[in-house]
């Protein structure tokens, strides 16, 4: 079987190394070995954000992914994201993973040096079908170290949480590419995105999407999704104050989480209030 393989989504269309990414993947290892997506080579991703299928795609052969080379969508409503700068790797010339012909131009964004294609304009590199940089470049067992250093414990920090989230709004792209990990199987990505999340949760604590996302962890995403219910106690541990918010305390999704954190508050109220004896000197 070739290991190349099309992975198709809305109008991009991906060319990647099956060898790479199936051991992360156990729902792409299934269904590129049956069926109809098996003998022609292909699978079309349906009802999916083009942005996170790219970003997806970028960590099953990266190990790892780039939040800041993309923006909102201004002319939409809805949590829909374009290219500000660079792209991906492994689109084919079909594909539109390219700059939006309605985006601004990001070059000041760019490397020192370097300068951004023109707005709407394909770059030199694309305007062929793309060959596998991870595969041809990169040895396995170097993936795998790759993904290990990747997947540590991240320390806090202002300096990390706006290298991989430069804007609060970028906190609910890590919560939708968590979803797309979760559909297709990939737990190391969810693993991430949960880890940054939480990173740049603890920075924007303060900006309105704070509580969007907590809305949307407790409100949207499947009762499995204890590693971000995690976070969002985590944050909200150190600043109650969120709970307070008036769409936080008239969510019913958001009960749980009020009574869990008032109990915590009455328990630490009564430790202060009555310690233990041991801890004191003893008096006759």
């Amino acid at each position: 079987m070739n290991s190349n393989f099309t992975i198709a989504c809305g109008p991009d269309s991906y060319t990647v190394d099956l060898d790479v990414i199936t051991p992360y993947s156990e729902y792409f290892g299934r269904a590129t070995q049956f069926g109809k997506e098996a003998s022609e080579g292909t699978i079309t991703l349906h009802d999916d954000e083009p942005a996170m299928v790219s970003l997806m795609i970028e960590f099953l052969h990266e190990g790892d992914y780039d939040a800041t080379s993309w923006k909102i969508d201004a002319r939409t409503k809805d949590l829909t994201w374009i290219r500000s700068y660079r792209s991906s790797p492994y689109a084919s010339c079909k594909g539109s993973d390219q700059h939006h012909p309605h985006s601004v131009d990001d070059s000041s964004r760019m490397p020192h040096g370097e300068t951004s294609p023109a707005v709407g304009a394909m770059s030199s590199t694309s305007s062929k079908k793309r060959k596998l940089q991870t595969s041809q470049n990169v040895q396995p067992d170097q993936i795998v170290q790759k993904r290990q250093r990747i997947l540590q414990d991240m320390p806090k920090g202002s300096g990390r949480a706006l290298y991989h989230t430069p804007t609060p709004r970028h906190m609910l792209l890590h919560l939708q590419l968590w979803e797309v990990a979760d559909k297709y199987l990939v737990p190391d990505l969810q693993a991430l995105c949960t880890k940054r999340f939480q990173e740049a949760a603890e920075y924007y604590h303060p900006n309105p999407e704070t509580i969007d996302a907590i809305l949307w962890v407790y409100e949207d995403l499947p009762e499995h999704a204890t590693d971000l219910r995690e976070a969002v106690f985590m944050v909200v541990d150190e600043h109650p104050e969120l709970l307070d918010d008036d769409a936080v305390r008239d969510s019913p999704s958001c009960h749980g989480l009020r009574q869990f954190m008032s109990s915590r508050e009455v328990g630490r109220s009564q430790r202060v209030m009555n310690p233990q004896r041991g801890i004191w000197p003893y008096v006759s």
